[in-house]
C-alpha cells in the first residue's frame, strides 16, 4: 500500500512539474513578444528622436531627407535597438552623414550612440554584452552606458574580422539602406 501511495505521488509530482515548465515557457514566449514593439510605435519614437535633434539643432528638417533604419538586438535582450542614419544634403557634409544607435524601450527613443558615419556593420564581438560596431573601419564598444571608441583601437582601422587593417570591412549584418524611407 505504502509503495502505491508513492508511485502515484511521484507522478502527480512530475505532471506538476511537467505542467509548471510549459506554463513557465509559455509566459517566457510570450514575454518576449510583448518586448517587441510594433512597428508604428517603433517608427513614430525614431521620428521624435529625430525631430527632437532638429529643434536642438535650431534647423527645420531639411525637404528630401533619408531617414535609412536597421533594426538589431545588439544586447541580447530580445528587444531590438535601432541604428538611424539621416541622409540629406544639409545633414551630411565631407565626412558622412549623421547617425545614431537608439534603444527602443520605454516612452522614447534614447541614443546610445551618436556618429559621423559613412560605413556601419554590427560585429560578432561584444564588450560588457553588446556587440561592437564597425563604424568607418574603427571599432566602436559599448562602454559606460553608451558606444564609443576602444582605446586601444582609436585611430586605427580595422577590418571585418576584427583584424587590424587599412580599409573598413562589411558584414552581413552590415545598415540595410534598403529600408530607407523619407522622413
Amino acid at each position: 500500500m505504502i509503495c502505491a501511495f508513492r508511485c502515484v505521488c511521484r507522478r502527480a509530482l512530475r505532471i506538476a512539474l511537467l505542467i509548471g515548465a510549459f506554463a513557465s515557457g509559455i509566459a517566457a514566449e510570450s514575454g518576449a513578444a510583448a518586448a517587441q514593439q510594433n512597428p508604428a510605435e517603433r517608427d513614430r519614437k525614431i521620428a521624435a528622436f529625430i525631430a527632437r535633434q532638429d529643434e536642438m539643432s535650431g534647423l527645420s528638417a531639411p525637404s528630401g531627407r533619408q531617414v535609412s533604419t536597421d533594426y538589431v538586438d545588439l544586447n541580447g535582450d530580445g528587444r531590438q535597438e535601432a541604428l538611424v542614419v539621416l541622409n540629406s544634403s544639409q545633414d551630411c557634409g565631407a565626412m558622412g552623414c549623421p547617425g545614431f544607435v537608439l534603444v527602443l524601450t520605454g516612452g522614447q527613443a534614447r541614443s546610445i550612440g551618436d556618429f559621423i558615419v559613412r560605413d556601419l556593420s554590427v560585429q560578432s564581438t561584444m564588450t560588457n554584452g553588446w556587440k561592437d560596431l564597425l563604424l568607418n573601419g574603427h571599432r566602436m564598444r559599448f562602454l559606460g552606458g553608451s558606444y564609443s571608441k576602444a582605446g586601444g583601437d582609436a585611430g586605427r582601422a580595422v577590418t571585418g574580422d576584427g583584424s587590424r587593417g587599412c580599409r573598413p570591412g562589411r558584414t552581413s549584418q552590415s545598415l540595410d539602406r534598403t529600408r530607407d524611407h523619407e522622413a
